[in-house]
């Protein structure tokens, strides 16, 4: 999925119902974006090294939202208005939200591409 992150202060939401988030981006610098934990569905949000998808590696944001869900972001590519070719910010990535309110994520369950 890809989202210019200048428009909605940064934000877009993936889930539904009680798997909601609302994912808050702004710019870091080329190649590099900021993931916060300002939303009120947002409890917290951390890095997760090594991760670039639920098997394999990479990096990740792993977020807990108000009902006790877990998910997990993977950033793809992220553009700049200087590095994007069209001038256009803008971030690609995948995301996986947990089926229970805990934050077990399955090894042999891929993010969608």
């Amino acid at each position: 999925m890809t989202f210019d992150y200048s428009n909605n202060s940064g934000r877009y939401v993936i889930g539904a119902g009680d798997r909601t988030f609302t994912l808050a981006f702004g710019e870091s610098g080329r190649g590099s974006i900021y993931l916060y934990n300002d939303p009120k569905d947002i409890r917290t949000v951390a890095l997760a090294p090594g991760v670039m998808d639920v098997a394999g590696i990479g990096d990740a944001g792993v977020l807990c939202n108000d009902k006790g869900y877990w998910a997990a972001v993977f950033i793809d590519n992220v553009d700049t208005r200087a590095s994007s070719p069209s001038g256009q910010p803008s971030i690609t990535f995948r995301f996986f939200v947990t089926g229970t309110p805990n934050p077990w994520f399955p090894t042999d369950a891929a993010p969608p591409t």
